[in-house]
């Protein structure tokens, strides 16, 4: 039998108090839809308890070119 994955949201001050990171920095990822799992109600950001930062492209002038 299948186990079914936990529903758990979480607000953005009980993730940040969680996974030790600032309620600010939560809000800038999750408003610059940086954050899978992350879900707004109206004016509320929820997380899911398993949710993280979604890796973001290099900058340009850290690629390197192989010619």
């Amino acid at each position: 039998m299948k186990k079914k994955q936990s529903d758990v949201y979480l607000t953005i001050p009980e993730f940040a108090r969680a996974h030790h990171v600032s309620v600010g920095r939560l809000k800038e990822l999750c408003e610059n839809r940086q954050m899978q799992g992350a879900v707004r109600f109206g004016r509320v950001w929820m997380l899911h308890e398993n949710a993280h930062v979604i890796s973001a492209l290099p900058d340009v002038e850290q690629t390197t070119t192989v010619k």
